[in-house]
């Protein structure tokens, strides 16, 4: 993929229109993208990074946020890049969510993030989701890996370069996607944990198991899990034994339940003759009974017969005179309490006419009402036309007050809308003020921030610088003394040697030195002479002093010239380190102040607009008020004119009040001749009333004489009935009737007598018959066996019980310590196997370095990074540096595998990448990163990047570092590929022709391409 063309607009410091043409800057090589700090360099790269993907190249800025603060409100924000790719053309075109106004109409209209691609063919996808899927598949790459390959950003690559094991992690994590390794550690370690708790857990069990067997002895119940087998195999034993009692059980428990059941037989037998016995004996004395009340049950008989004989020949005459004296009874209480009522009615009719004639003197009231109804209902229309007129006029004064009240409020109003315009003017003469201050001070604040990182910077400096010196001052002294240690040393052992062969001299033969013949003065052994090892040893221990000197040497001189140039650069700033603190402090809060000012004033314009419409609808309103209280006030005069005319003419104040008069004077009218009415008919209906009583008195009275004859001839009658049935008197008579309420008692009692005399009589033969020559049994004495065998056999269930509980515990006991036996072991094995793979996963095998699982893919792909890095820093170093992974430390506790050292081609040695200087650890720094570059190109797959920005800081290269920088950038540029290097630094604008220079001013940023 190679950018032709991007365009923007209203993007970040981008205000208008913008374009830059790549294609501009050939076809391959490099470029410089300068300009001032702040102008919009990187913004470049994000326009061209949110046009293919929809996001930026940082987490620093938000895609919500693009829309540029300096826009015309009419222009929209978008980007447009125009691409190559394997041949064909493609033209992005995207904008962010923001809000702008429309150039028709002026209002203003939300667009949300929307996005196209145009294709060589001139065919058109749209829609982000779409297009998202559509770029991805193009370039085969997603948003991240384009950052990784196509931007080397600020700072980024030195963090990595100088990390530790564990951070140099966090950062591979994310480059090269390896979370999934950590979380495979991470599942492998909870599963390794859950199999350990499940272990124990198991382990716990099936030690309970055991303690809970009561059968084991104590000195038994120690068993552990390692020798279940031996508890089963002894509970089994167990079983058996239980098992041959319980059949010897069984056996006897037969034995006693036939006996029992004999016993049983025996006893129900004997039962039976006793209930037969006990039964004689009971009817016999129920027989007896029964014979006591024979006399009372013949008297009862007789009575019966008496008592049907008067019901057939005497009853019938004695119900019939009691019937006549009943309606004599009847006739008279009816005659007198009709004379009564006829008295009564009379009584009423007489109140009656009496009442009839004091209505008819009322006539005359009467006939006023009626004229009076008359009058009122011929005024009634006048009366309602006086509540339109009253109802009118309470309407109009209500709204004269209402128009006169809203006159006041409105022109209140209007004065203190006059009052906040006054209040806008000021505040916009504020606002402007308020700006200007506010960019000062942010300027200000900048200034300061830049200068607190500086002395906080020249702290920490002047810190390790103290330091270094002082661990080199104290290497130098050891170093010194170590040497002078090693010089008399080595001087003895040399001195020795001669001294060895002197030993062997002898007077008149020739020395084998120097063949001499006389040896005046041979050489003498030392004391205390150290052999070689230990003069080779002590040579290695001084060779590592020097090694650790020229270190340490080398890290104060680095940060000895760190320290002075932070401290010109402070120097330039002419500020008191003592007070830029509480300055920077006051700063802040000013800015803080106005800013908070600030918002307080926002949309001024829109207010003051808003205030003048006000005023101007208030006045408008005010007018039109006064006009209607005018025309009202007319209105009113009006009607009070027509009211006062009304209420001379009208008897009444007002409708309701006649309403009320003429119904009162209806109502009476209607109540009297009510009155007259119901009178007449009530002196008609006692009339008739009266009549019709005065005919049934004659006839009762008349009946009532018939009944008193018929009276006389029917106790005749009844009397010589009671003659000829040999009753004595009506008194005899009358206690035999009595028998009559008592008769179905009587009858239904000697029934039963009658049935239970016969019953017993042959209940008494039968059991005679039954029990004749039979003896009465003795049961006692058959229960007493019968219970002793019963508590025999309880005995011997309560023992079988006991046994089969046993029994049956222990076989369930070995079931289930079989069961938990099996799943441990089945656990131990799951847990063997799954804590090899952990401790292999997490780099905790013992007396092995400790490289997780995940550090070793890390570490894979770190390996192809030096790889293809020290192509570079070979390059960049003049061949004197190689990065590699650090070497395992003799701790095997600690987490490695990620470490980073460099050799020291030169000097044939190894060290810690952090001893690199400045500038060479710039070098290293941008090797890493173009390795990075290649390696996740080539892992994603045959991808085209020809692009390539450098957004690092090459200030801290020598001239030859940068010419070396410069040469291996040129050397990526021969593959067909275009390199943007994003600095302000000047030696690189004298070696780089093609610029794009981003300029800024008060409406925004633009660019300037020089080619």
């Amino acid at each position: 993929m190679k950018p032709i063309k991007l365009e923007m607009q209203a993007f970040g410091p981008y205000a208008k229109y913008t374009e830059i043409d790549f294609s501009l800057m050939g076809a391959q090589g490099l470029f410089l993208l300068t300009g001032d700090t702040g102008a919009g360099k990187t913004m470049i790269f994000d326009a061209l990074t949110f046009a293919l993907y929809g996001d930026t190249s940082g987490n620093d800025r938000k895609v919500n946020s693009l829309r540029s603060k300096t826009a015309d409100v009419n222009d929209e924000t978008y980007v447009k890049l125009t691409f190559l790719h394997k041949g064909n053309e493609y033209i992005v075109r995207r904008n962010p969510t923001h809000a702008y106004a429309k150039r028709v109409g002026g209002n203003e209209t939300t667009t949300s993030h929307n996005a196209s691609i145009e294709f060589s063919d001139r065919t058109v996808l749209s829609g982000v989701t779409d297009v998202n899927e559509k770029v991805e598949g193009i370039l085969g790459i997603n948003h991240n890996q384009f950052k990784q390959i196509a931007l080397i950003g600020q700072g980024e690559f030195r963090e990595l370069l100088n990390a530790k094991s564990g951070a140099r992690s966090d950062i591979f994590r994310k480059i090269f996607n390896t979370l999934y390794y950590n979380k495979f550690e991470n599942i492998l370690k909870e599963k390794n944990s859950q199999l350990y708790r499940s272990l124990n857990v198991q382990k716990e069990l099936i030690q309970n198991t055991i303690v809970g067997i009561d059968e084991l002895k104590e000195e038994e119940k120690i068993y552990t899990v390692h020798n279940v087998e031996e508890v089963l195999q002894y509970i089994e034993s167990l079983i058996l034994d239980d098992s041959e009692k319980e059949k010897e059980l069984d056996s006897i428990k037969v034995k006693i339940t036939n006996a029992s059941n004999e016993a049983i037989k025996q006893l129900e037998t004997m039962r039976n003759l006793k209930e037969l016995f006990d039964n004689l004996e009971n009817v016999k004395v129920t027989l007896d009974t029964l014979k006591l009340s024979k006399d009372k049950y013949d008297k009862i008989e007789k009575d019966l017969k008496l008592l049907d004989k008067v019901i057939s020949d005497v009853y019938p005459h004695y119900t019939k005179r009691e019937s006549l004296k009943t309606n004599i009874n009847t006739l008279e209480a009816s005659i007198q309490d009709i004379e009564n009522d006829v008295k009564k009615i009379d009584e009423k009719q007489n109140e009656a006419k009496k009442e009839k004639e004091i209505l008819l003197s009322r006539a005359d009231e009467i006939e006023k009402d009626k004229l009076e109804i008359s009058t009122i209902s011929g005024s009634l229309s006048k009366y309602k036309e006086l509540d339109i007129h009253i109802d009118s006029e309470a309407k109009i004064s209500q709204e004269l007050n209402r128009l006169v009240s809203s006159v006041k409020e409105n022109e209140k109003s209007h004065v203190q809308a006059l009052e906040q315009e006054e209040e806008i003017k000021k505040n916009k003469e504020e606002k402007v003020t308020l700006d200007t201050s506010l960019v000062n001070v942010k300027a200000e604040i900048l200034k300061y921030t830049e200068v607190l990182a500086l002395i906080k910077e020249i702290k920490d400096l002047n810190l390790s610088t103290s330091k270094y010196k002082e661990a080199l001052d104290k290497t130098l002294t050891l170093l010194k003394s170590k040497r002078n240690l090693f010089t008399l040393a080595e001087d003895k052992f040399y001195r020795s040697q001669g001294a060895i062969l002197a030993s062997t001299l002898e007077d008149h033969k020739p020395c084998p030195v120097c063949g001499s013949l006389d040896h005046p003065s041979p050489a003498q052994h030392d004391e205390d002479v150290m052999d070689k090892e230990d003069i080779d040893a002590l040579k290695a221990e001084l060779n590592e002093l020097k090694a650790l000197r020229d270190k340490q040497n080398s890290d104060y001189v680095s940060s000895d010239t760190n320290l002075k140039l932070n401290e010109k650069k402070f120097a330039t700033y002419n500020l008191d380190a003592a007070t830029t603190e509480e300055k920077y402090a006051e700063l802040t809060a000013q800015k803080k102040s106005l800013e908070s000012r600030l918002n307080k004033l926002i949309d001024l314009d829109k207010k003051e607009e808003k205030v003048k419409l006000l005023k101007n609808t208030l006045i408008e309103s005010i007018d039109k008020d006064k006009q209607k209280i005018s025309e009202r006030k007319v209105d009113l005069s009006s009607i009070t004119t027509s009211i006062g005319i009304l209420n001379k003419e009208l008897k009444f104040d007002n409708l309701q009040a006649a309403e009320i008069e003429l119904k009162a004077l209806k109502s009476n009218v209607e109540k009297y001749q009510e009155a007259l009415e119901l009178n007449t008919k009530t002196i008609e209906k006692l009339s008739n009333q009266s009549a019709n009583l005065k005919g049934q008195l004659k006839t009762n009275k008349a009946s009532l004489d018939k009944d008193i004859q018929l009276l006389k001839e029917a106790s005749q009658t009844f009397l010589e009935a009671l003659k000829q049935a040999s009753i004595a008197d009506e008194d005899a008579f009358v206690e035999i009737i009595k028998l009559q309420d008592d008769k179905e008692r009587l009858q239904t009692s000697l029934s039963k007598y009658k049935e239970d005399l016969t019953e017993e009589t042959a209940r008494f033969k039968l059991l005679q018959d039954k029990t004749q020559g039979q003896i009465h049994p003795d049961i006692n004495k058959q229960e007493a066996v019968l219970s002793e065998l019963k508590t025999s056999l309880g005995t011997v269930d309560q023992d079988l019980s006991k046994l089969q509980i046993v029994i049956e515990r222990n076989t369930r006991n070995i079931k289930e310590l079989k069961k938990q036996y099996k799943k441990y072991t089945e656990l131990e094995d799951e847990y063997k196997e799954v804590n090899v793979l952990y401790q292999t996963a997490t780099g905790n095998l013992s007396q092995k370095d400790k490289i997780t699982f995940e550090y070793y893919v890390q570490a894979a792909y770190f390996t192809k990074v030096l790889h293809e890095a020290n192509k570079r820093f070979d390059i960049m170093s003049g061949g004197k540096y190689s990065l590699v992974l650090a070497e395992g430390t003799s701790d095997k506790r600690l987490s490695t595998g990620l470490d980073l050292d460099v050799i020291d081609h030169h000097t044939n040695s190894r060290r810690e990448v952090s001893t690199l200087s400045g500038g060479e650890s710039f070098k290293a720094a941008l090797s890493l990163a173009l390795g990075m570059s290649d390696v996740i190109q080539m892992f994603a797959g045959g991808i085209e990047i020809n692009m390539l920005f450098v957004d690092e800081g090459f200030g801290s290269l020598d001239a030859e570092s940068l010419d070396q920088a410069i040469l291996v950038l040129n050397d990526l540029t021969s593959y067909d590929r275009v390199i943007g290097i994003i600095s302000h630094v000047n030696e690189l604008k004298e070696r780089i022709d093609k610029k794009i220079l981003v300029k800024k001013d008060k409406e925004g940023s633009y660019v300037e391409l020089i080619v």
